[in-house]
């Protein structure tokens, strides 16, 4: 999942925002970020692709290679906590 890719990183901060989610998939998330925001939480969502223009399967592959090719911070979010 792309919040634990990212929480492996050691942000100082980890924060999950998203536009629409249902409640139970928002709680879910919301235990693997420091912060949630979330625009919508409508209860009956349905199919979240009606609430995009553009809802395109990603593969875990296209998600391992965005996070790849994400900057890298200078200092560890540890390193900046300590100081």
């Amino acid at each position: 999942m792309a919040l634990q890719a990212v929480r492996r990183r050691d942000p100082a901060r980890l924060v999950l925002a998203v536009p629409v989610a249902p409640p139970d998939t928002l709680a879910a998330l919301r235990q693997d970020a420091d912060e949630a925001i979330c625009l919508q939480t409508p209860i009956g969502l349905g199919a979240i692709g009606f609430y995009y223009r553009d809802f395109h399967q990603m593969s875990d592959a296209e998600v391992t290679d965005l996070l790849a090719r994400a900057p890298h911070p200078i200092e560890s979010g540890a390193a900046s906590r300590a100081s």
